[in-house]
């Protein structure tokens, strides 16, 4: 058991948590999109998203995924 010591409580600052990796590939992806960087019809190939970002293929999926619902993507 634990017990909170009120005389010694102090109130600690808001930490954000860390973002998951997915979440990070679907903001840089959105960023992309958005700064035209990635245009209308350029096909999105998970395998080499993953080595240019330096992360899974599982990780893009999901970023692509949620792409997708967002409706920045078709997925085929």
């Amino acid at each position: 058991a634990c017990t909170v010591d009120d005389r010694k409580s102090t109130v600690l600052p808001s930490v954000e948590p860390p973002m998951r990796e997915d979440e990070t590939i679907h903001r840089t992806l959105v960023d992309a999109i958005c700064d035209q960087r990635l245009l209308p019809g350029t096909r999105l190939v998970e395998l080499e998203l993953a080595a240019s970002l330096g992360t899974t293929r599982r990780h893009v999926e999901r970023a692509l995924i949620r792409l997708a619902h967002d409706g920045l993507v078709l997925l085929r």
